[in-house]
């Protein structure tokens, strides 16, 4: 698959917090016991305590961002990819929505909004919502009036310049 979301990096993630949570919140309670009840030794019942409170909180930490959903989880784009992702927003005349990104890819909807969002971050595409209330990202490179209006701008500087060159006619003769 082009776009790969790092399924070890989240497996790890979930069984690392998993166990870190597990084995570190009983000394948490164990401390709060001691604290509660009057420890001998309260100074190594509160070290004993912030560490694993330490510890339980990095193991919710990763299981937080273990647990995320694919559609947040960091998509690898790969240069073949970008390069269909190009090429259909050239064949659309530069404009681009989610639905036809996924059509035309093996891609899930949300993968292919955070494909477009990603280019869009980076520059290389714009959204906008259409007349119809969709939302369309815009690709200045590839868009099929750009050359338009390039042409009209041409057009008019080339007349500009050329009346600006043209001699005023002499009134009094």
């Amino acid at each position: 698959m082009a776009v790969e979301v790092k399924k070890s990096n989240r497996l790890f993630k979930i069984i690392v917090g998993t166990v870190l949570v597990l084995f570190s919140s009983p000394c948490v309670i164990a401390t709060v016991h001691d604290l509660i009840v009057g420890a001998d030794d309260i100074e190594g019942a509160l070290m004993v305590g912030s560490f694993c409170t330490m510890t339980t909180a990095i193991g919710i930490f990763l299981l937080v961002f273990g647990l995320k959903s694919p559609r947040e989880a960091e998509l690898v784009m790969s240069a073949d990819l970008e390069k269909r992702v190009l090429q259909s927003a050239s064949q659309q005349g530069g404009f681009l929505t989610v639905p036809r990104l996924a059509m035309e890819t093996d891609l899930s909807l949300a993968q292919s909004e955070a494909i477009l969002d990603e280019l869009s971050r980076r520059g290389y595409a714009n959204p906008q919502v259409s007349s119809e209330g969709a939302v369309e990202y815009v690709f200045q490179e590839f868009r099929s009036d750009r050359t338009l209006d390039e042409l009209e701008f041409q057009i008019e500087r080339a007349v500009a310049e050329a009346e600006e060159e043209q001699p005023v006619p002499d009134e009094s003769g």
